[in-house]
């Protein structure tokens, strides 16, 4: 029986994991330039899904900010006099549940525009983090009253054995992207090399998103955010800089043809 050499195992295994994420640096460019606008679109879907469960659709502020006081990506404030109903865990199953349906896509669709490849795996990313960033205190034993995942546990307090376990298996379910990105349809096909100005629709599609941001940052009031906070100004700054980075190089990008 011919044991397989580790080593190239290893090989195999990150030339796969680079086959998902990037197929060339200016991928790899494209991927990291657009994650932080797919997260604070995420942050749009996670704070919606709040709303959406209260039944009363209150008023959401997804950006960075300082509310009260407290750092938030996010949040959902309910009408004067009342609490936000719904179960708070609702936006992080939603986040879990996206990263499922994206990983079924890339492993029964061969997508084969790098563009079309380049959003789908940054709201990958976007919701992943959506979803560590709220349940990792948990799972770390950390158990803090007010927190979205804390406050969720339907098995006893949020710090049982059970609620403990019960995100555990959750967060199996979101590292095996580790195992199934082995069968993707790019690993064996990967998709085709683009240049700098290949990403024109990219940055089309994020140009709006940013622009969408902006509006929120623009138009959303409450007393309890903290406007002069560093977490505020950077969240501003950064989507000011995307706007302007995505729409000037759309511009630009039609001096060149498209691949």
């Amino acid at each position: 029986m011919v044991i397989p050499n580790p080593l190239v195992i290893v090989v195999m295994y990150l030339d796969r994991l680079r086959k998902f994420w990037f197929q060339d640096r200016y991928a790899f460019v494209w991927l990291l330039l657009s994650v932080p606008v797919m997260i604070s679109f995420h942050s749009i879907v996670h704070e919606g899904t709040h709303s959406l469960v209260s039944g009363d659709f209150p008023k959401i502020i997804p950006f960075l900010m300082e509310y009260k006081g407290t750092f938030h990506n996010g949040v959902t404030v309910p009408d004067p006099g009342k609490q936000l109903d719904g179960w708070s865990g609702s936006p992080q199953i939603g986040a879990l549940l996206i990263t499922v349906g994206l990983a079924l896509l890339f492993l029964l669709i061969n997508f084969r525009s790098p563009i079309v490849g380049l959003l789908l795996r940054a709201w990958f990313v976007a919701a992943a983090a959506d979803f560590i960033a709220n349940t990792f205190l948990v799972l770390s034993g950390t158990c803090i009253a007010g927190k979205d995942w804390a406050d969720a546990s339907f098995l006893g307090d949020c710090g049982s054995t059970a609620w403990w376990i019960f995100t555990a298996f959750l967060w199996l379910i979101l590292l095996s992207h580790f195992v199934w990105l082995c069968w993707s349809k790019w690993w064996d096909d990967p998709l085709p090399d683009r240049g700098f100005w290949g990403y024109r629709w990219a940055a089309f599609v994020l140009g709006i998103l940013a622009t969408i941001s902006l509006i929120f940052y623009m138009l959303v009031r409450d007393d309890g955010i903290g406007y002069g906070s560093g977490s505020y100004i950077f969240g501003l700054v950064l989507q000011f800089a995307a706007f302007w980075f995505y729409w000037i190089y759309y511009g630009l990008s039609l001096k060149h043809p498209q691949e």
